[in-house]
């Protein structure tokens, strides 16, 4: 059994179609989900330099040299959030209760005020 010249040159263009397509689909969700991480980072360092500011003013009132915050806890916790927001099987009690829940976790990693 021979493939005639035309099905063949069909066969092949349609697999390099589907290798085409899925390769954008691919890259189009990478790119997504690294925009969705840099937004992340910039909520964390935000609610950072929010807290800061806040620590030092009371540092201030009371009189004592404020200690250094970590930011690590706010960039973790920015990024969670937009993983969890970006997630479109989540309901929106769902997404709530998991906000909830990485809030909690990183509230416990960061020094008491």
């Amino acid at each position: 059994m021979t493939i005639d010249s035309g099905i063949a040159a069909l066969i092949g263009s349609a697999i390099g179609g589907i290798v085409s397509i899925s390769t954008f689909i691919l890259a189009r969700r990478s790119e997504d989900r690294r925009q969705a991480r840099l937004l992340g980072v910039e909520i964390g360092k935000a609610m950072y330099e929010h807290n800061l500011a806040i620590h030092k003013q009371q540092a201030s009132v009371q009189g004592i040299t404020p200690g250094l915050f970590p930011i690590a806890p706010y960039l973790l916790y920015g990024i969670r959030v937009m993983d969890i927001v970006s997630d479109p099987t989540l309901s929106p009690e769902d997404i709530g209760k998991r906000i909830d829940a990485v809030a909690e976790s990183i509230q416990r990693t960061l020094p008491k005020q």
